[in-house]
């Protein structure tokens, strides 16, 4: 087993508006290198899809550890790993494939998969930039200093039984347009994401086949991207040369979420039971949508806790208030502990630094919204996680905690402490919570 540093988009606290965008869609193309996808449209619907008249569900299953469809290289190889199933298609509704061992990460917004894990991608039709070559993206979480590297393609997405939609995804491949080798080294003096990034190289380095990004906004970048060429994040490629370039809204990877038809609020991040000890495998769900079904309502006496611009509410711990004026404070399922600072308890040193208290550790503190009010106490509770050999022998651990300085991550075992987490997207009103995205609702 190995633990993820957490799986936070860097660029959400330097990011301004994230508002889902019809504008910015132009049009163009070019023809592609032999053996790469078809250059698509330049242009790609953001509306949502139409409603097929007849609903599966929306209810996607997660599973941890051994559960599901886990795979012991896969996510099941990892603590606190929840993934799940996509469908994929080409734009066209043809060559579907249901990908599993998919991440479910709320502290992203996007889907990417490896390429190496889909049969056919040839058929997926490439993002263009305004200049007409391909696009590369470079999608860094936690510091900065690693991440997903590749292009954009257009797929159909089918996420339980919601009608499909049509967006761009990135494919992760850190060859493309050889930018870094197969093990994630540098192939050019000067490559896309930096000398010090370093790329998730395989679906077993990475411990997934790839992330749902299901967060509170609806672009991986937003208006930045689009009117900043300098953005560090999407490149114009041709050959093994590529160059910042902006790009649209619409041509922008972004949570498939606010494109269905009905179930666009937000998702509800549930597991059954309360989960208080370490267990080999664990299963909840993804529901999507809020207040939209009998299924994703939230109770009385669930509130809303609104995020600002950057993704961070606050937090209160040892007398210490985390919020984006200094530092961060956010839930995510991506990270597979809690990350925060506390020197009183011991922790096992480099590389990982995960806290070990002689006995279990009770803590309090306090969340409140950006805006400041009302706030709530949260008891959890921070033990030694168990270990076997040079890993840690469970794949579920509810109790686990990071020190990490700056500010304070609500990673998975603040979803097995409150069962039922909601995440509502950038600028969607949910009336019985009188709250308006992005907000975390428990």
């Amino acid at each position: 087993m190995k633990n993820h540093p957490p799986m936070r988009r860097m660029f959400l606290w330097i990011l301004g508006c994230f508002f889902l965008s019809f504008s910015g869609c132009g049009g163009g193309g070019t023809s592609p290198s032999a053996g790469e996808p078809a250059l698509g449209p330049l242009s790609v619907s953001c509306e949502r899809a139409t409603d097929s008249g007849t609903s599966l569900g929306n209810i996607l299953p997660l599973y941890l550890g051994t559960a599901g469809d886990n795979s012991s290289t896969v996510c099941g190889s990892a603590i606190n790993n929840p993934c799940t199933d996509v469908t994929i298609c080409d734009s066209s509704g043809s060559n579907c494939q249901t990908v599993t061992n998919i991440l479910v990460d709320t502290g992203s917004s996007g889907l990417r998969i490896f390429r190496s894990v889909l049969s056919n991608t040839t058929t997926l039709d490439q993002v263009a930039s305004p200049g007409g070559d391909p696009v590369g993206e470079c999608e860094a979480f936690g510091n900065g200093t690693y991440g997903d590297w590749g292009p954009l393609v257009y797929a159909q997405v089918r996420l339980a039984g919601e009608p499909p939609v049509t967006l761009p995804i990135q494919l992760i491949d850190p060859t493309y347009a050889g930018q870094y080798t197969s093990n994630g080294n540098p192939a050019s003096s000067n490559p896309s994401c930096g000398q010090t990034f370093t790329p998730d190289t395989s679906p077993s380095n990475a411990s997934f086949n790839g992330i749902l990004g299901v967060g509170l906004f609806v672009h991986s970048c937003g208006t930045l991207c689009a009117q900043s060429i300098d953005n560090g994040v999407f490149f114009s490629c041709s050959g093994s040369s590529c160059t910042s370039t902006t790009l649209g809204t619409c041509e922008q990877d972004q949570n498939p979420v606010p494109l269905l038809p009905t179930d666009h609020q937000g998702v509800l991040v549930s597991f059954p039971s309360s989960i208080t000890s370490p267990e080999e495998s664990a299963t909840g769900s993804l529901i999507l949508g809020i207040g939209s079904q009998s299924d994703n309502t939230p109770a009385s006496g669930v509130k809303a806790y609104d995020a600002d611009q950057n993704g961070n509410f606050q937090t209160t711990f040892n007398q210490t208030t985390y919020s984006s004026s200094n530092g961060y404070a956010f839930i995510d399922s991506g990270s597979d502990g809690d990350f925060f600072p506390d020197p009183q308890i011991p922790n096992s040193g480099s590389p990982d630094y995960y806290y070990e208290p002689s006995s279990a550790e009770p803590l309090t503190a306090t969340i409140a919204p950006a805006s400041g009010s009302p706030d709530t106490t949260v008891f959890f509770t921070i033990q030694t996680p168990p270990t076997q050999g040079s890993g840690f022998s469970d794949g579920v651990i509810p109790n686990l905690g990071f020190d990490q300085t700056g500010g304070f991550d609500w990673g998975l075992p603040f979803f097995f402490l409150k069962q039922n987490v909601f995440v509502g997207i950038n600028g969607q009103t949910i009336t019985s919570l009188n709250a308006t995205g992005p907000f975390w609702a428990f």
